[in-house]
């Protein structure tokens, strides 16, 4: 049974991986202007991998432990485990991501954020469909975010070439929330992220040489600003918090947390660009936070599923 402060810090993690997550989408768009999708998607893996290998060792040291590949899990089950763990999350991160960075290409920031969004249903759905007990304030929860999504983003008018890649994506990351939710309670979260990575990294890397693009340092130089905050920030830190996060909240909640991504890009763009928000996008914010705290109100005698 977790405690108190384990589930507070895994909700502080989700939280803290949603404000950087928020915050990285006019960095990931300000790449685009340089650099094809799967090329950004590959670079930014890269400095991903980079970034976690110093912080493994890191903590490590702290710990005191003797550095191993396998974290302080040095059995065989335990090695299997991060291995395959590592292959299913960065396969499925993989196929979120390339297509969330094409999406952005063809479709407006409105709509990318509602489409990608729809993971907030769809890993309630796939969870009960795995045999994960839903709390009906969950749904509750669900469908508020759905309805504050909407105000915030705005309404769709058409589907177009570029939604559909979103559509996938909001798919995808359903799976890769329900993955992380079985991994990670077993194998080294530092470990983990550092190796779905790496997959990410060398997928991306190989389809850029199937579709014949050419690497250019200048355009790399250009985009260094918004790779390094992707790269680091982005991947190397929110998403090691979110699989952090995710040993000790349940997926569902993990993914209304996560939901405030939208919220948070908002609100950078309000402080940063001196972007306005009106008021049907202030409405949506305030009903993402109130369906997030409803979430994490604790079921009266009953065990956490």
């Amino acid at each position: 049974m977790m405690t108190l402060w384990q589930k507070t810090g895994g909700i502080l993690a989700l939280s803290g991986a949603a404000l950087i997550w928020g915050l990285a989408f006019s960095a990931q768009r300000q790449g685009m202007d340089v650099l094809t999708p799967d090329m950004f998607l590959a670079a930014r893996s890269w400095i991903g991998c980079i970034a976690l290998a110093p912080a493994i060792l890191l903590l490590d040291r702290i710990s005191k432990a003797p550095f191993s590949a396998w974290g302080n899990h040095a059995e065989p089950q335990a090695k299997r485990q991060l291995l395959i763990g590592g292959f299913c999350c960065g396969v499925v991160l993989f196929c979120a991501s390339l297509p969330q960075q094409i999406g952005m290409v063809y479709s407006t920031a409105g709509k990318g954020g509602f489409l990608t969004a729809l993971y907030i249903v769809i890993v309630p759905i796939l969870g009960a469909f795995f045999g994960r007990k839903i709390r009906l304030i969950h749904w509750i929860a669900v469908g508020i975010v759905l309805i504050g999504s909407f105000l915030l983003c705005g309404p769709l008018t058409g589907i177009d070439k570029g939604d559909l890649f979103l559509i996938g994506c909001g798919f995808c990351y359903a799976m890769h929330i329900l993955v992380i939710d079985h991994f990670a309670p077993r194998v080294d979260c530092v470990r983990l992220s550092f190796l779905q990575f790496l997959v990410t990294a060398i997928l991306a890397t190989v389809t850029t040489f199937i579709r014949g693009e050419t690497w250019s340092c200048s355009a790399l130089y250009r985009a260094a600003g918004a790779l390094l905050f992707c790269g680091i920030g982005s991947s190397g830190i929110a998403y090691t918090l979110q699989i952090v996060g995710q040993k000790y909240v349940h997926p569902v909640a993990a993914t209304l947390l996560m939901s405030m991504e939208s919220v948070f890009s908002v609100i950078g763009g309000w402080l940063i660009l001196g972007e306005c928000l009106s008021l049907r996008e202030t409405a949506g914010c305030m009903l993402i936070f109130f369906a997030v705290i409803l979430a994490q109100i604790p079921a009266k005698n009953l065990k956490n599923p």
